[in-house]
């Protein structure tokens, strides 16, 4: 068994574990020593150091900027090609004739018109338009150029107008309306 005194004179004279065990136990060994003797002031840890105003000003503007530059890449548009990065379900069907390699999505709907992108298995990006079934005509370009300008398409059937700005971020712009 241990001695609860040699304990304390080891903590309180030995090598210390901490510099506030150390003078606790030198503390208490003076009580022990004084029995009359009101107990000690407890010894506190030291203080840990504190933020200053200006470095919690300057945590807070870190904070917010990394929070506005989060959001920022969130809502920033996607490339307009990510729509072809999975298939579509519950969307108006092609209407037209189409090529068995040909990747084909819906980019929306204005008015009567139905309007779909798709990729060729030559390299092109295209856009058409489908009025009530009927081709309003499309418009295809190069990857390349799908890339650095995309792709504009106007048409008119019927007394419907159509115009068509895709790319190359961000989904399909479509304005018109009856003439």
């Amino acid at each position: 068994m241990s001695d609860p005194l040699a304990d304390l004179k080891r903590r309180a004279y030995g090598r210390p574990v901490s510099e506030a065990d150390a003078a606790t136990a030198q503390a208490e060994l003076r009580r022990l020593s004084t029995p009359d003797a009101p107990p000690p002031a407890p010894v506190l840890p030291e203080p840990v150091a504190s933020v200053r105003p200006k470095q919690k000003l300057l945590l807070a503007v870190a904070a917010l900027a990394a929070a506005a530059l989060a959001t920022g890449i969130a809502l920033a548009p996607r490339p307009s090609l990510d729509v072809f990065a999975m298939p579509q379900s519950g969307v108006p069907a092609w209407p037209g004739a189409r090529a068995a390699d040909d990747d084909i999505r819906w980019l929306g709907s204005l008015g009567p018109w139905d309007v779909f992108g798709f990729m060729t298995a030559g390299g092109n990006v295209c856009v058409t338009a489908f009025l009530a079934g009927a081709s309003g005509g499309g418009s295809c370009t190069s990857r390349a150029n799908f890339a650095a300008a995309g792709l504009a398409f106007a048409t008119s059937v019927s007394g419907e107008d159509l115009t068509v700005a895709w790319g190359p971020r961000g989904a399909a712009v479509l304005d018109g309306g009856p003439r």
